[in-house]
């Protein structure tokens, strides 16, 4: 399925992997609805990517945990583009720590990463259905395959380690409503979410050290592979510094 033509929602798309895949998908004469709850980035991009006067974006204030605010995203793409082709469930949180301090954030964090990934799915089924089909990809981490990795932030190693999960449950999909669905799991990568932990926390900076990291671009690449790709069928896409892409492993065991 080759980007050109297509029409993309992209959740947090403000920043980070949002944002750069946004410029992507746009270079590749694609159009996009641009979900985030950053008003004033997502505007940005808005204007940035609407340039001389062609309409290939739409910015819409979005809140994930939301489902009001993610059925606009659909309503929006109908309305501005005519449909909906492919879906970036990329919106994601982790805070600092996120159990031990005995609060409530991993509620949060669950709400974000995991359900709000499992209801933007659901409610995508209607408007693929109109075109024949679609491609979801969900951003995903290696913290939810090596939580090792993330050992101070445990819920957020469950939240990546279900939408993976839930990625390779769906892979039926292509059969039953000519859907695919895959993952990208990245290591650390030089994201907002990145730099607030290294400066929270010097453990969590020797971790980064250690396992090393990945340019956003190259998460972006991976992204991009998992759309373009008719064999990734329910596949999880590793982005790391020593394997590049690689797609994981399934483990298949008896009961």
């Amino acid at each position: 399925m080759p980007l050109k033509n297509k029409v993309l929602i992209i959740t947090g798309s403000a920043n980070g992997f949002g944002a750069a895949l946004s410029r992507r998908v746009v270079r590749e004469g694609a159009k996009a609805v641009l979900g985030d709850i950053d008003q004033k980035g997502g505007e940005a991009i808005e204007v940035e990517l609407n340039n001389n006067n062609k309409k290939n974006v739409k910015f819409v204030i979005c809140d994930v945990q939301k489902r009001a605010d993610l059925i606009k995203l659909f309503e929006t793409a109908e309305k501005e583009f005519g449909g909906v082709d492919i879906l970036i469930n990329n919106a994601g949180i982790s805070r600092i720590p996120d159990l031990y301090d005995g609060s409530e954030t991993w509620k949060q964090i669950i709400s974000v990463n995991l359900n709000g990934v499992i209801e933007g799915t659901q409610l995508s089924f209607p408007y693929f259905k109109k075109r024949g089909g679609g491609v979801i990809v969900n951003v995903a981490s290696m913290a939810g395959i090596q939580p090792y990795y993330v050992g101070l932030f445990p819920a957020y190693g469950a939240s990546k380690a279900g939408v993976i999960a839930f990625t390779r449950a769906l892979h039926g999909l292509k059969q039953t409503a000519n859907i695919r669905v895959n993952a990208v799991a990245p290591i650390f990568s030089d994201t907002k979410l990145l730099r607030e932990g290294l400066e929270a926390s010097k453990m969590f900076r020797q971790q980064v050290e250690s396992a090393g990291t990945v340019t956003v671009e190259e998460v972006v690449t991976a992204i991009v592979h998992c759309i373009e790709n008719e064999s990734l069928v329910g596949e999880v896409v590793a982005v790391t510094p020593r394997n590049q892409l690689f797609v994981v492993p399934k483990e298949k065991g008896k009961f």
